[in-house]
C-alpha cells in the first residue's frame, strides 16, 4: 500500500459496541471490496480511555483514498449527504480527524496472517528529527524488533508522518498478547524470556542510540478489534 490513513475517532460514552460492529461487519468488507487493506480497529485501555479508537487502512493512490473516505465516514463527498447502513454513525461520534502516513518499508507486511494478530497492541509514538529517520529506522528494525519478536512481540504496522516538519513523527503498533505479555518485554535480558545472546547484544547496543536520537515519545495500550 502506498500509504495509510490513521482515523481517530472520539466515541459517546457507551458507544463502542456499536462503532465495532458498524466498522467490523460494514465498513472493513466494503473497503476490502474497493481494494484497500484495513489493518487494525484500536480502542483503549491503559493510557486512554475506551471511547478513543483509532482506524488504520491501507490505501494503493490518492484515488482510492478518495474513494474510502465515503465507506469510512457514509458521507457522498460529491453530493454531501450521508448514504446507506453509516447513516446513522455520527450519531456515535464526539469528535473525529484522520491524516495521512507513509508506512514503513518493513512493516506492515504485504499481506498480514491472522498470526501475525495479537490482542493487545503498544501505540507508540516518537518525535525526532527527520534528518535522523535513517539511522532510527536502522536501530529499529535491526536492533530492536528481533530482540522483541523472539519474546512473542510482533509489529503490525511502523509509519512515519505523510509531510515533513522541523520534528518528525513515527508511530508504531507493536502487539503483545496480554498487558502482562508487554511488561515482560520491558525486561528483554531477564532470563525467562529465553532471547538469543546475539540478539540481546544488538539490542543492547542499538537501543540506546535509538533513545538518543529520541526528542519526546509515549506509549498506551490499546485493545485490538479484529472481524471474524
Amino acid at each position: 500500500m502506498q500509504f495509510y490513513e490513521e482515523r481517530r475517532v472520539m466515541l459517546k460514552r457507551g458507544a463502542l459496541g456499536a462503532y465495532r460492529k458498524l466498522v467490523l461487519e460494514t465498513t472493513w468488507p466494503a473497503l476490502i471490496e474497493a481494494g484497500a487493506r484495513p489493518l487494525c480497529l484500536l480502542s483503549g485501555l491503559i493510557g486512554a480511555p475506551v471511547q478513543e479508537t483509532y482506524l488504520f487502512v491501507g490505501f494503493p493512490d490518492a484515488v482510492s483514498w478518495q474513494q474510502g473516505q465515503g465507506l469510512i465516514t457514509g458521507l457522498s463527498v460529491e453530493e454531501g449527504r450521508a448514504a446507506g447502513p453509516i447513516r446513522a454513525r455520527a450519531a456515535l461520534l464526539e469528535e473525529e480527524s484522520a491524516r495521512l502516513l507513509i508506512p514503513s518499508p518493513f512493516r506492515p507486511s504485504a499481506e498480514p496472517r491472522r498470526e501475525e494478530r495479537r490482542a493487545v497492541y503498544g501505540f507508540r509514538k516518537w518525535w525526532i528529527k527527520p534528518e535522523t529517520f535513517p539511522e532510527f529506522e536502522h536501530c529499529t528494525h535491526e536492533g530492536v524488533w528481533p530482540a522483541m519478536d523472539a519474546m512473542g512481540h510482533w509489529v503490525l504496522g511502523h509509519f512515519r508522518e505523510a509531510f515533513t516538519s522541523e520534528l518528525l513523527e513515527v508511530s508504531n503498533l507493536a502487539g503483545y498478547y496480554d498487558p502482562a505479555h508487554w511488561q515482560r518485554t520491558r525486561t528483554a535480558a531477564a532470563p525467562e524470556n529465553n532471547v538469543p545472546a546475539e540478539l540481546l547484544a544488538k539490542l543492547a547496543e542499538l537501543a540506546p542510540r535509538r533513545n538518543a536520537l529520541t526528542l519526546k515519545s509515549y506509549v498506551k495500550l490499546m485493545t485490538a478489534h479484529w472481524p471474524d
